[in-house]
Parts: structure tokens; sequence; C-alpha cells
């Protein structure tokens, strides 16, 4: 009791030093605790599973193809030579379940979308998906079931109660919900809003995925050795192979294809953030060591006297660390009243959704008030518990130059300020080059929005199948006619945009060279759309090209990937049938295709990756995919109108619709993300080290009232004294800019190494971080130099 008595009694006595301290340190601490539950949600997706360890996703791949994809097991067309992987010794229980993204349900009368899991009775078994109402052992028993997340329950009914509502679709029955999922407690790579039961139907028309939960101890090496094995498959006369991939692993990988099945994260982008986690960290435990040094020389006769009248090293350290505990405390109180009130704008705003487990909330403060203090408790401890006591009564009269130790921690806090302010330039820089790139196409004024969608079912008989079939045909009819008929459109097409296209997934043969790449079906309408330039050959014709014709055109970097000098003579052979119709002969056949023409490149995907090789085929768009045009100038407002009085006279339900500018730009919204976090975090560490600078100059300052008053009597002029006060700060932040430099060059190409498209490094970068943090150093040391630089000499020779 008697050492926090002492340890307010500081406080209280100096209390500007112990306010900038506490508000330094509180910064610091705002920011660590945020970032780090930030990362720690990042780094924990799927772990509110508890046998997460043992759970596998199946992966496919084809024989000759270097592609893998995630698939379930499926032996629809009951193959001879097919076995079945989920079948190994090694599992213990697996799943399989249909993925049905944005599919059309109706409700009440009122037709929504929504993401559906048809699943087996294993699902809710193998995961461990928090449910809210129902049993989990039985739900999914019946066909006619039904179990929904509470978001999309409030989003169809209210607050009303959703057991026992009832949820009808394109197929099958209505279902009755039994069930309600809740919230899990930390983010989850699977995302859906309905689950149904995959016995509703005999057979499903979409791609199934597959969960194996194993045994405990299996190894998965050896499992999948026992799957290295390649099945032909004769429906698609080709060989297949499975594969177990890690759940936990399936957050940050990008190598496997997944049809954005699963939500994704960047591993870069949280190393980024961890790095400035620890940076602002260090820059608060230097802040604190500083000023707590400057405190304690205040207080260094205080320890002398204590020396003199027989205490101990451990007494010295228990009084030290008690302090360091209580200021902590008093600092981590202010911190998490930042947190407190920012977490909501920091989660809508820049998407910083914090994990909220209270172990990890518990085991962060038990590190900062038991462990911080013992590490900021040494260098005071060291520096004034092993010195004489001699040594410590005299070090309070001390005046001049700051000690070494303090100059190194300025250096260190200045050198990490200027790496994060020119590192968050940069990334500034790098965002603007992105979101301003050419792409190599026309992105303006081009509107994309969904119509139709597939609504067929195998379990279909021949009538419900006909039926559907022409109510299709009738609502593309119209569709056709009043777009056709619209004068606010110059064009418009079906179909996926050129920043929407899947990574090379086909892998065509020319001149001996094989390579994989993106494929795709366009028409004529659809490169007007989007102003493709030809720089070879001819481009698609809507009045002599058509479906079924051995043509391709490619873009400039397949030309040179298969090094084709003359495209008249050049083949292009595909590893199987791209197309097939039971109105033509020779399907059983694979010829190659000859090139028509070559389109200029442009940029698919996000600008890390590099231009791919890219083979168009001629087929007008997909009417199942979305409707895309290109407005007439001016007339975006009539355009939206349109569109939405033709979705409620066609299909109804929600009218959703985009631009693709604005798509472009959402490519880079995690990049844009990390820009402001890194920008606004490298301001707060600026921030942090201003105010130590400011104690430690009004230390600096008040010590040196003697000297300054001396220099004036002998005619030292206002501006000679502040340069004065002024040189050894620039001095210190001059070396600090010198060892920032190249650490944050070598940090930046660090960065870029997985950049295909990047904005180069200019020197304003640098110049600009010196100028900015020494400008805030100015304005924090301007003021009482001045102030010192005008006290009449008579007053503090008095003083001292």
């Amino acid at each position: 009791m008697k050492i926090i008595l002492l340890a307010l009694r500081s406080l209280t006595r100096f209390r500007l030093y112990s306010a900038i301290n506490i508000m330094g340190l509180a910064l610091s601490l705002a920011c660590v605790i945020t970032l780090s539950r930030y990362i720690y949600q990042e780094t924990t997706v799927d772990h509110f599973h508890k046998h997460l360890d043992r759970l596998y996703f199946t992966t496919l791949q084809y024989q000759n193809s270097p592609m893998i994809r995630f698939s379930g097991s499926s032996n629809m067309n009951n193959e001879p030579d097919y076995k079945e992987p989920l079948e190994d010794i090694a599992i213990e229980q697996s799943t399989t379940f249909i993925p049905m993204q944005q599919y059309d349900i109706y409700s009440e009368n009122r037709k929504f979308t929504a993401d559906l899991f048809a699943v087996d009775t294993s699902f809710l078994q193998i995961l461990d998906f928090p449910v809210l109402a129902g049993n989990r052992k039985t739900l999914m028993l019946k066909p006619e079931s039904a179990v929904i997340t509470r978001e999309m329950a409030q989003k169809l009914f209210g607050n009303e109660n959703p057991i026992g509502k009832t949820i009808s679709f394109t197929f099958g029955n209505p279902v009755t919900i039994e069930g309600i999922i809740g919230t899990p407690a930390g983010k989850s790579t699977l995302h859906f809003d309905i689950l149904i039961s995959e016995s509703m139907q005999k057979k499903w028309s979409r791609m199934p995925q597959s969960i194996a939960l194993l045994y405990p101890g299996s190894d998965l090496k050896q499992v999948n050795k026992r799957l290295d094995y390649y099945m032909y498959m004769k429906a698609g006369d080709r060989y297949q192979q499975y594969q177990f991939f890690p759940m936990k692993k399936i957050y940050f990988d990008h190598t496997i294809q997944d049809l954005n099945l699963f939500n994704k994260g960047n591993k870069t982008n949280v190393q980024i953030l961890s790095i400035v986690t620890l940076l602002i960290l260090i820059i608060g435990f230097v802040n604190f060591t500083n000023i707590y040094t400057v405190l304690i020389q205040k207080r260094s006769r205080e320890f002398g006297m204590k020396k003199v009248f027989g205490a101990k090293r451990l007494h010295l350290f228990g009084q030290i660390y008690i302090e360091n505990i209580f200021i902590i405390t008093c600092a981590l109180f202010v911190g998490w009243v930042f947190i407190e009130l920012t977490q909501k704008y920091l989660s809508t705003q820049w998407g910083i959704s914090q994990s909220n487990d209270w172990r990890l909330n518990l085991s962060l403060m038990l590190i900062l008030i038991v462990l911080l203090p013992i590490v900021t408790s040494s260098h005071p401890f060291f520096k004034y518990g092993y010195s004489t006591p001699i040594r410590s009564l005299q070090s309070v009269s001390r005046k001049g130059n700051s000690i070494v130790s303090r100059s190194l921690f300025l250096v260190i806090q200045y050198g990490i300020s200027i790496s994060l302010i020119i590192v968050s330039l940069f990334f500034i820089k790098q965002l603007h080059f992105m979101l301003n790139y050419d792409n190599g196409y026309q992105t303006k004024d081009i509107i994309k929005t969904q119509f139709l969608r597939s609504n067929y079912a195998l379990d279909d008989t021949y009538e419900q199948a006909t039926a559907k079939n022409e109510k299709q045909k009738q609502l593309y009819h119209v569709i056709t006619t009043k777009m056709n008929e619209s004068t606010l459109f110059t064009d418009w097409a079906y179909g996926e945009s050129p920043y929407e296209y899947r990574e090379p997934d086909i892998q065509f043969e020319s001149q001996g060279k094989k390579l994989m790449v993106v494929y795709n079906n366009i028409d004529e309408k659809y490169m007007k759309i989007y102003d493709f330039q030809m720089v070879e050959g001819r481009g698609w014709n809507d009045s002599t090209d058509h479906f079924g014709t051995y043509d391709l055109i490619i873009n400039e970097t397949a030309k040179r990937a298969f090094g084709i000098t003359d495209i008249a003579t050049a083949k292009l052979q595909p590893e199987h049938r791209l197309w097939w119709s039971s109105d033509m002969p020779d399907m059983d056949k694979n010829p190659a295709y000859n090139i028509v023409g070559v389109v200029k490149d442009f940029q698919i995907g996000h600008l890390s990756q590099a231009t791919l090789p890219l083979v168009f085929a001629y087929d007008i768009g997909y009417p199942y995919s979305r409707l895309t045009a290109h407005i007439v100038p001016g007339k975006r407002q009539e355009a939206i109108l349109f569109l939405q009085k033709l979705h409620e006279e066609t299909v109804g339900g929600e009218f959703i619709y985009s631009f693709a500018e604005d798509e472009i730009k959402a490519i880079y919204k995690e990049d844009k993300k990390v820009t402001s976090i890194y920008t606004a975090f490298a301001l707060i560490a600026i921030l942090i080290s201003s105010l130590g600078l400011f104690g430690l100059s009004l230390f600096d300052v008040q010590q040196r009232y003697r000297e300054i008053a001396i220099r004036k009597v002998n005619g030292a002029t206002t501006a000679i004294i502040m340069q004065m006060l002024l040189r050894k700060y620039y001095k210190l932040l001059a070396i600090a800019f010198l060892i920032a430099t190249p650490v944050s060059w070598l940090a930046i190409h660090k960065y870029l190494e997985n950049f295909a498209h990047k904005a180069s490094i200019s020197w304003w970068l640098f110049a600009v971080a010196i100028v900015i943090t020494g400008s805030i150093s100015l304005l924090t040391l301007i003021w009482q130099t001045r102030r010192a630089a005008r006290m009449n000499p008579a007053i503090a020779i008095k003083n001292e």
C-alpha cells in the first residue's frame, strides 16, 4: 500500500510528465489491442469448429492439368473405375453438400435472393455452427426441413419467429424452417443463408463439395498417398484424382480454384498489420521508458537517499515495478475507452471487425499489466539500481545534453515513424496507381444486373421441365425485345466482365508448346461494350460468326507465349472439346482450331497478377449470367429506372445493379483498407513520438534555464538560443532518416515482389516523410524553446 501511495505521489507531483506518459502509452496500447484483436480474428478463422485440425475438403485434379479445384466426391454416372475417396480407412465421418449461390427463394409471396446449401444429415454433426433453435441431432432428417441463419430470418420475417414458416424454390416442394443458425464465435470460410436437405431431390445439377473428418492421429500425407492415382471417367473421357486439403488453410489459400465458394483473406496484409502492431508497441514502449526515465532522474535524490538508508535493489525494483503497473493500468483504462469509442466506426467504415473472445482480451490485459511493466522497469532499474548513492544524488542537478540512452530511444522512435510514413505514402501511391490504371478496356457507363436464373432441376418431370423452359424463353424474348428497342444503351449482352474471368483452366497446345489459358465465349456486342481493340486479324461478327465453329481469337500474351508468328497458319489444339452439340456431327473428335484474330492485351483481375494468356470462342452470352449494358453518356438515371421497371415486369424480386467501375474498385477493397489502416496508425505513431519529444524537450529546456539565462546576459538573441536548443533534435532526426530510408526502401521492394504491375518508388516519398516528421517535431519543440528563450534571465537565475 505504501508503494502505491508513493506511486500516486510521484504521478501527482509531476502531473504534466505523467499525463504525457499515460496519454502516449494509452494511444499505443489502444492501437496494439485493436490490431491484435483483428489479426487474431483473421488467423483463427473456422476455429469455432471443435475438430478443425481433423477437417479436410476434397480437391479434384485432372491428369496432365496443373489446375486443382475444390470439388466433392461424386459418381453421378456410376463409372466402373470410380473409387470413393470418402471411404478411406482414416475417415471417421464425412459430409457432402451442394452450394447454390445467389438462388431465388420465395417467402410470403415475396421473392428474395439467398445462398443455399443442400446438405446431408452429417453437415451439422461435423461442423459446429451454433444452433439457436432446433435439435442439432435431428435437423435435416426430413426432406422438407430447412435451417435458416438469424440474419436471413430477420430479412425475411423481421422480428417474427421463423420456426414453422415455409420457403419455396423453383424446384421441389416447399420447405419448413425447423432451426436457426446463429453467428459463429469467429469468422467462417463458409457462408450460407439457408440449409435445405439434399434428399429433397434425387439428383442435383450442381458441383458438390465434400468434407471429411479424419480419426485422431491420422496422417494426411499417408491418406493422400493412398489416393494418389487417377480414375478413368468415361463421361468426360479423362482421368481424375482426389486429394484432401486442410480446412484450416483454406482462408489464406489462393492456389486452389474454389469458384468463389469460400470467404478468403490476404495473408500479406495480415503480415503487414502484424509488423505495424509490433512497431507501434515499440514506439509506445520507447516513449514510455524515455519519459519515465526523466521522472526517475527528477527523483534521483529520493533513490540516492533510500540507498544511503539501506534500501536493497529488490526493494527499488519493487517500487519501480509497482509504479509501472499503476501507470500502465491507467493507460490501459484510457486506451480501452478509445477502443470502445472507435470499435463500431472501424468495423463499419474500414472493415476492421475485432474478435471479442474473452480469453484473448484477458490474455492481452495480463500481458500488458504483468509482463510489460517488467520490460519498462528494466532500464530505469539498471540505471539507478546499480549506481552508487553519491552518483544518484549528483545526477539530480546535472545539466546539458540528454544522455545517450534517451538520444538512442529518440532515434528509434523517429526511425520507426519515418519508415511508417514512407511506406504509407507508397501504399497511397500504389492504391492510386491501381484505381486509375488503364485496364485496356472500356469501363465507364457499363451497368450490370441479374435477370434470369437457372431453375432447372434433374428431378423435374418432362412436363415440369417443358413448362419451365417455355416460361424462361418467354421472359428471355421480352427482355431481348425491350433492350433492343431502348435508346438508352449503345450495346448490351450477357456474360462475365473481363475482371471476373477465372484463372487459366484449359490447356492448349501450339507448335509443340503447351499452355494453360483463360478461356471464354463472347460475341460482337460484348466486344463493343468493352471496346476491345484488335491488333491483328478480325473480331467477331454477329452476322457471319455462329456457335459451333472451330475459330478462336487470342490475346497478345497468348500469341507470344505460344511463339506464333503467323496466325493464318497457326493452330491451337485444346486438351478436350470446347463445345458439344447434338445437332452436329463428329462430337467424338477434338480437332485443332484456327486463329482468326489477336486482341490487344488487357488486365484480368487484380493488378498484382501478370497479364494472362487468353482465348475467345464465339457464342452469344449465357442468359443466366448477368446482363451487361453500355449506357448512352448522360443517361445513367434513366437507364437504371428502365432496367428496374423491366426487372419488375419480368422476373420480379430484389433489383440489384452495379457499375463496372465500382466493381473494379471493389477488387482493391482490401488494398484500400490496409492503406487506410496503415496511414492512420502511422500518423498515430508520429503523435506518440511527438508527445514523447514534447516531454523530453521540456525536461531538457528546464535543465538548461541557467545556461540560457547566462547566454542571454552575454548578448545571445532569441534566434541563437532557439537554434542551439533545436540543433540536437534535428541531428537525431537526420540520423533516424538515414537509417529509415534504406529500411523503408527494402520493405517496399519486398512488398512489391508479388506485384506484376506496380507504381515507382519516387524520391518525393522520402522527402515528404522527412518534411512531415520535421514539421511536427518543430511544432512540438518551438513553443517551449521560444518560451525558454524569452524568459527573463534574472528570474531564471533566481529560480535556479
